[in-house]
């Protein structure tokens, strides 16, 4: 590869420090500037790299094992109001509904209240 003179001006500070470095040899002033110069360069070109491949892995989807078609129509997805339809999802839920309404049998509707008032202070200042 052809070699080509570079002169950066550099902040004073930088240099100075530069030369403190290079006096208890670490390295040349030179050698330093290419050294920080190549690993910039080899971190973005990894960085660029990488970029390309997560884009084009954004293009290509995920496979979700579907076959390009959903288990639910788009009313399915979208009624708010009823319960799924899957059986034991309903059976879940059903089951879930009536623990929380066992657990909070022994709550007095006064206690609930304080609560509920208690939460919507936010959070206790530290």
């Amino acid at each position: 590869m052809k070699r080509t003179n570079a002169n950066p001006a550099l902040h004073g500070a930088i240099v100075k420090r530069a030369k403190v470095m290079a006096a208890e040899g670490a390295a040349s002033i030179f050698a330093m500037l290419k050294h920080s110069l190549e690993k910039y360069l080899g971190d973005r070109r990894g960085h660029n790299t990488t970029y390309q491949q997560q884009s084009a892995g954004l293009s290509r989807g995920l496979d979700l094992g579907t076959k390009g078609k959903g288990r639910w129509s788009r009313e399915q997805l979208h009624d708010r109001g009823g319960k799924p339809e899957e059986p034991d999802v309903v059976d879940r839920y059903d089951r879930l509904v009536e623990r929380m309404a066992a657990n909070n049998e022994s709550y007095s509707e006064q206690e609930v209240a304080a609560d509920v008032s208690k939460a919507r202070q936010g959070p206790r200042s530290r």
